[in-house]
């Protein structure tokens, strides 16, 4: 046993290093995990507009750290050792004629079904999990060599048709640079609930004869296994409209452990390969936010252009109004015109130009951004001083008047902001992370940038950048992050 832990350990350490290696090996790009890809795409935007009051819901669903499903294997298994047993189990006192034989190596096979309840970490490539296979089936049959029995060749054959419970605790590590492929590596607890054995004597009288002899003194043991696997993971998101993602998972994994059968001197074990698929389900976790419906607001006329092809006698000779377009507050339709904004160079000479300047209309002075802005660009606001400051600060308002501009200028770009928070006092971190991205929702809305265009989620204390055991770490750790797209 103490051989198949330390293959575990070098098989995953093995997968640990190969990954580094492989993200070495490209240093001119910027490698990003498995995890980190996922969490990018995670949230689902939509919208909806309640019939009733005219409102529109905006609904974002974030994705869970809790799969749960079941899984159904086949296997093949190679059975090996000593496995002994007298020709006439059933009359253990005839010494005379009642030898052991010894029967050979053989091929089985098996199936199984169980339950698995999986925690993939949605920070890291590294997850685990409980797999209980609440049906294993194990079925062999092997032979002996031809005995002679008083002057007669007699063929003996040994079937076994065994049933265990499994439990199994596992470990698994996504290739950061293989989308989907995982190695996985566990310990099996296998405990036996059914034995179903028997001994067949086949030899030539005056014809073919055939005894079969109840094997009731040979059990199964409850046995320990090592685990290795590897598998990949197919991503569906929107199952059957339940708001919940589907992880599809084909997977084989190699088994070998303790003895089977130990009875009668026998050391019989086997080793096995299983091949499975697994059915994993976790339900989102879903925010709302109201846009409250305004009656008196002036809504945005919506036109169709005029499109003609002279080839085909298609033919559309006029502008066409959209007379009720939906209630969501939608941006104008330009075409994009992207303007980056940047600070110029460190070291380029200021000019001195006489241009009246008018005075600050607030008594806060204007903060200079520090932003880079682009699109598809990512970053973080200025950090929040305390674990339980929420409202927004001059400097982080600064960075978001940036934003707001930016946003002004490329009509066909979106905001995503994500707030954060150290792990200080843990039941109001996710509490305070939404409020924080709140407030900077809030405050871009307020400076004329549709809603449509700007979101926001929270993680709580869930992706820190620093660790929270240092007051410099979780300074960095009550922040939050922002995304610019494409709508």
């Amino acid at each position: 046993m103490k051989k198949v832990i330390l293959l575990l350990i070098i098989f995953l350490y093995s997968g640990e290093i190969f990954s580094q290696n492989s993200n070495n090996s490209n240093s001119s790009q910027t490698q990003t995990s498995y995890r980190d890809r996922m969490v990018e795409f995670q949230n689902i935007y939509s919208f909806r507009v309640d019939e009733t009051t005219g409102d529109t819901l905006f609904i974002t669903r974030m994705m869970n750290e809790f799969w749960f499903g079941v899984f159904g294997t086949t296997n093949v298994n190679l059975s090996y050792g000593g496995l002994f047993s007298q020709i006439d189990p059933t009359n253990p006192h005839n010494v005379i004629f009642n030898q052991i034989i010894d029967f050979n190596n053989k091929l089985g096979y098996g199936y199984s079904l169980g339950i698995i309840g999986e925690w993939a970490r949605l920070s890291s490539d590294w997850g685990g999990g409980l797999k209980i296979t609440v049906y294993d089936k194990k079925i062999t049959r092997v032979g002996s060599d031809d005995v002679l029995i008083k002057g007669q060749q007699q063929e003996y054959d040994f079937a076994t048709n065994l049933s265990y419970i499994i439990f199994t605790p596992f470990i698994k590590y996504a290739f950061p640079k293989f989308d989907g492929f995982f190695v996985s590596g566990g310990v099996d607890v296998a405990v036996i609930y059914n034995t179903v054995a028997y001994l067949e004597a086949n030899y030539i009288n005056t014809g073919g004869i055939m005894h079969r002899f109840p094997m009731n003194d040979i059990r199964g043991k409850t046995r320990f296994t090592g685990s290795l696997g590897v598998g990949y993971d197919f991503f569906i998101a929107d199952f059957f409209g339940t708001k919940s993602r589907v992880r599809i998972t084909p997977f084989a994994d190699f088994k070998i452990g303790t003895n089977i059968i130990t009875d009668n001197g026998s050391n019989w074990n086997d080793v096995a390969v299983n091949f499975g698929l697994q059915f994993k389900l976790a339900p989102d976790v879903v925010y709302i936010d109201t846009l409250v419906f305004d009656p008196e607001a002036e809504r945005v006329p919506i036109y169709f252009a005029t499109i003609r092809n002279e080839e085909m006698g298609v033919e559309f000779p006029r502008f066409t109004r959209v007379a009720n377009p939906p209630e969501i507050n939608l941006a104008a339709v330009t075409v994009p015109q992207v303007v980056i904004v940047e600070p110029p160079p460190a070291d380029t000479p200021t000019v001195a130009v006489n241009v009246p300047t008018e005075r600050p209309t607030t008594a806060e002075p204007r903060l200079e951004s520090r932003l880079r802005l682009t699109p598809n660009s990512s970053g973080t606001l200025t950090t929040f001083a305390s674990s339980n400051a929420t409202a927004l600060t001059p400097a982080q308002r600064a960075e978001l008047d940036e934003i707001a501009r930016f946003l002004r200028d490329n009509p066909g770009l979106t905001v995503h902001f994500t707030g954060h928070t150290d792990d200080r006092d843990a039941p109001t971190t996710e509490a305070r992370a939404r409020t924080r991205a709140d407030n900077a929702l809030n405050y871009l809305v307020r400076q004329g940038i549709p809603r449509g265009r700007v979101f926001a989620d929270a993680r709580g204390s869930r992706n820190p950048v620093a660790p929270n055991t240092t007051a410099e770490g979780r300074r960095r750790n009550n922040r939050i992050d922002y995304i610019i797209r494409s709508q």
